[in-house]
């Protein structure tokens, strides 16, 4: 006859969890790098110890009690955290998109029952990118002058293959671009071609407000 052994299950409970995401989309931001950059003292010592077992492999490790990366929603979580004032920080900097870093407190507390009712947080990363509206100036009869939206005027990055089309009111939005100084063109049927010279910033968007284009027929 077989006799079985029978063993406690481990219950995990989920200590802080969140959703990352673009505030300029609302999408979620996956693969952003999550770290506990502050905790109680008792979860320093342990994490501590835990390094040792490591060594050299634990500054590289991607997923670590302590570090996580956002799922492809932009979810994440920590587990079995001890009681505590927690703040996460969270960066994005690698890969095609580009966002500043964000920062989130969060605090870990057991019931009488010893369980976390842990809530999600939503966090948004500031993007980084360009934002403008294209038109044309018309001067009326009496001398005052309006503007008017140019719909389709392609948008383009020097030195890039980042582009965008404007809408119907001339708006256009052009994110996850490098920081540094960048030199845009705008191009639309039946206007002359223009440049303008901006500088992106990480985690901002550049505001160009309106921005003019001249018809051909006025270069004349």
């Amino acid at each position: 006859m077989t006799s079985f052994l029978s063993f406690p299950k481990t219950l995990h409970q989920v200590a802080i969890a969140g959703k990352v995401y673009d505030p300029e989309t609302s999408l979620g931001v996956a693969g952003a790098a999550v770290t506990i950059t502050t905790m109680p003292a008792t979860f320093t010592k342990w994490l501590s110890l835990r390094a040792l077992s490591y060594q050299e492999r634990w500054d590289k490790l991607t997923e670590r009690p302590d570090r996580t990366v956002t799922a492809s929603d932009g979810f994440f979580r920590f587990i079995d955290l001890p009681d505590g004032d927690y703040t996460v920080t969270i960066s994005a900097k690698e890969g095609p998109r580009r966002f500043g870093d964000a920062t989130h407190s969060f605090t870990v507390a057991r019931d009488a029952d010893g369980a976390i009712n842990a809530v999600i947080a939503l966090i948004a990363l500031p993007p980084t990118g360009v934002r403008g509206t294209i038109v044309e100036s018309l001067t009326n009869d009496d001398g005052t002058t309006t503007t008017t939206p140019i719909s389709m005027a392609c948008v383009e990055v020097g030195g890039t293959r980042e582009r965008t089309y404007t809408g119907s009111t001339g708006e256009f939005y052009l994110t996850d671009l490098e920081p540094g100084a960048r030199t845009l063109t705008i191009q639309a049927s039946g206007y002359q071609t223009t440049t303008a010279s901006i500088t992106i910033v990480m985690g901002n968007i550049t505001e160009m407000g309106s921005f003019v284009i001249i018809p051909v027929s006025s270069s004349i």
